[in-house]
């Protein structure tokens, strides 16, 4: 006679399905989300590419200001992209695009940890495909690795920053200043970064 060997599935409460799903969702949604930002950071590597050589390419003007001839407004980058083709001994224009694609990929991999922590909904997901999101330096190649980005990147990093750890109110000093020095129009978002520190510390006390 054979022994005819019952689904383990069907032992499974009401509540562990559904918890197995998810995790199972999730799974499946990172993976997804970690192909769609490859194939975005491959194209912005295409594109960043061809158009380091074009001549009145404006993204590239501006990451050329520099501290040659004195302190200057938005100068830090371009002053390191100076110091690294020095040290390496490269043409500028080479020395920026290898700061383009550093920011850039860094750019992506913190998109990429901070949706992972996001419970995904309508407008998350609006946000992700829509043109004037992540999509824009892609479909409009002129603002592809602009300086703005490295302000992206240290509000990332300070976002993902634990609120627990002591060094999240030091590295809001640091990145504020750090802003200011690399794209000074930061200064006008200045009051929108202070009321999200408010309503987080108003959250955590609340327990809200």
């Amino acid at each position: 006679m054979d022994i005819v060997q019952i689904p383990k599935v069907i032992f499974q409460t009401s509540k562990e399905r559904p918890k197995k799903y998810l995790i199972h969702m999730i799974k499946k949604i990172n993976i997804y989300l970690l192909i769609y930002f490859t194939f975005l950071l491959l194209f912005s590597f295409f594109f960043l590419f061809i158009k380091h050589d074009v001549g009145n390419d404006s993204t590239i003007s501006e990451w050329i200001i520099n501290y040659e001839g004195g302190f200057t407004k938005r100068g830090l980058i371009g002053q390191l992209a100076i110091i690294q083709a020095r040290i390496l001994e490269i043409e500028l224009r080479v020395s920026i695009l290898i700061f383009q694609i550093s920011i850039i990929t860094i750019y992506f991999i913190l998109l990429f940890i901070l949706f992972k922590k996001l419970k995904f909904n309508k407008i998350i997901i609006l946000s992700i495909f829509t043109p004037i999101f992540i999509l824009y330096p892609i479909a409009e190649i002129e603002v592809l690795a602009r300086k703005e980005i490295i302000i992206f990147c240290l509000f990332l990093i300070y976002i993902l920053i634990p609120r627990n750890y002591k060094i999240k109110n030091f590295s809001f000093i640091i990145f504020t200043s750090l802003s200011v020095l690399i794209w000074e129009p930061v200064i006008f978002f200045f009051p929108l970064f202070l009321l999200l520190e408010i309503l987080e510390r108003n959250i955590e006390k609340f327990n809200l």
